[in-house]
C-alpha cells in the first residue's frame, strides 16, 4: 500500500477529534485510514512515554476477536486448494483425531464448518456482559480445548441460531491445522501474511499447540490495513488471488442475524447485526460495514461503496465506552468527502 498525505477532509477530520480523543476516549491507540489502496492516515493517540504498552501503527499488538476473520480467510483458502472439501463437511469428517470424543458427543460429530464459520452450531455457551464469555475462562483451564469444545452440550432446536462463541472459532483452527497438516500460524505464513508482506505477528497456542482461534493473534496495524484492503479487493493483492472472489461473497454474506456487541453509544440503525464467515455485517440501507472486531477496541471495518478501511486499536479496558461515535460522526463523513471531491 502507497502512503499518501491525508486529503483535506481527512486532515480535517484528524484536526477536529484530536481533543475529542483525548478527552473522551482515552484507550484509542492507532487509527489507520486507506482508500483505493492508499494510506491516508497512520494516527497514534493517546501516546506516554512512561507507558509500557505505548506502541504505534507499525508495531505488533494483541487483535482479540479479530483473530476470528483471520481463521474466515484461512478457511476460504483451504478450501480453495481442495484441503477442506466444502463448507458441508462434517465436524467428525474434518477432526478425525477427535474420533474418541466425537463418539461420546454424536451432536457435535455432525454440526457442520458451515454452522461453526456462521456461529449457528447450536452449541450452549453462556455469554456476558461487555461481550465477555465465562465460558471461555474455563477452557482455557482444561488441558484440552477442543475436548472441552466437543463436550458442550447442542441444542436441536438453536441450531441454525446465532450466538457468539469463541470455542467453535478454536474449533476451525484446530480443523485447518489438522487437514493442513502444519500449524494454522504456519498456514496463514505461507499463504496470507507473507504475500502481503506481513513479516511480523504472533499467535499464541492452547496447551496442545493448536494456534487459538477466536483470539491470540498480534498484528499491526498496518498489517491490518493490508488484510482489509485484500478483502475490498476481493482476494486479489498484486495480481495475486490470494483468496477467491467467492469466498470473501461468501464471508460477507449475512448467514444469522446477530446480536450486537456494542449496544452502548452506538446508532439505532447499526444495532442489528449480521453476522457472516467470522464476520460482523453492520450498517444501513445508504453504508455498509464489513467488520472484524476484537473487544476493547481492535477494528477493522471495510467500507467496499467508498473503496476504503479504517482500522482501530486500543488498549483493552472492559469499561472503554464504544468508538462507534467516532465512526458515525466524524470518520465515516470524512471518508465520503474525500470519495467525492
Amino acid at each position: 500500500m502507497t502512503i499518501e498525505q491525508p486529503t483535506l477532509a481527512i486532515q480535517q477530520m484528524l484536526d477536529a477529534t484530536d481533543s475529542v480523543i483525548a478527552r473522551r476516549y482515552r484507550t484509542l491507540r492507532n487509527l489507520v485510514i486507506a482508500q483505493d489502496s492508499t494510506l491516508l492516515c497512520a494516527r497514534t493517540y493517546n501516546s506516554n512515554a512512561a507507558n509500557e504498552n505505548n506502541r504505534t501503527p507499525e508495531s505488533i499488538a494483541p487483535v482479540m476477536s479479530v483473530t476470528k476473520s483471520i481463521i474466515g480467510l484461512l478457511t476460504g483458502i483451504a478450501i480453495a486448494q481442495k484441503i477442506i472439501p466444502d463448507v458441508d463437511q462434517t465436524i467428525e469428517s474434518l477432526l478425525r483425531s477427535k474420533s474418541e470424543a466425537l463418539n461420546n458427543c454424536p451432536k457435535a460429530a455432525g454440526l457442520t464448518l458451515h454452522q461453526l464459520l456462521s456461529m449457528t452450531s447450536g452449541f450452549q455457551w453462556r455469554g456476558g456482559r461487555a461481550a465477555m464469555e465465562p465460558l471461555a475462562g474455563r477452557m482455557i483451564r482444561q488441558a484440552d480445548w477442543i475436548d472441552f469444545a466437543l463436550s458442550l452440550p447442542v441444542r436441536n432446536d438453536d441450531i441454525g441460531t446465532f450466538l457468539y462463541n469463541s470455542a467453535v472459532s478454536h474449533l476451525i483452527s484446530a480443523i485447518i491445522q489438522e487437514c493442513t497438516d502444519e500449524s494454522t500460524a504456519s498456514f496463514a505464513n505461507k499463504h496470507l501474511f507473507a504475500p502481503l508482506g506481513i513479516t511480523e505477528y504472533e499467535w499464541q497456542t492452547d496447551p496442545a499447540g493448536i494456534n487459538i482461534g477466536g483470539w491470540g493473534l498480534s498484528l499491526s496495524p498496518i498489517s491490518l490495513a493490508r488484510i482489509g484492503d485484500l478483502c475490498l479487493n476481493h482476494g486479489v493483492h498484486n495480481g495475486q488471488q490470494l483468496v477467491s472472489r467467492h469466498w470473501i461473497n461468501q464471508m460477507w454474506t449475512a448467514h444469522s442475524q446477530a446480536k450486537s456487541l456494542h449496544a452502548k453509544n452506538q446508532p439505532a440503525d447499526f444495532f442489528d447485526a449480521r453476522y457472516g464467515y467470522q464476520w460482523w455485517i453492520r450498517g444501513n440501507d445508504e453504508t455498509q460495514v464489513y467488520c472484524a472486531e476484537g473487544a476493547g477496541g481492535q477494528a477493522i471495518y471495510c467500507l467496499p461503496d467508498l473503496n476504503a478501511t479504517i482500522i482501530v486499536t486500543a488498549d483493552y479496558n472492559q469499561r472503554a465506552i464504544s468508538l462507534w461515535p467516532l465512526f458515525e460522526q466524524y470518520w465515516l463523513p470524512a471518508l465520503a468527502k474525500s470519495t467525492a471531491a
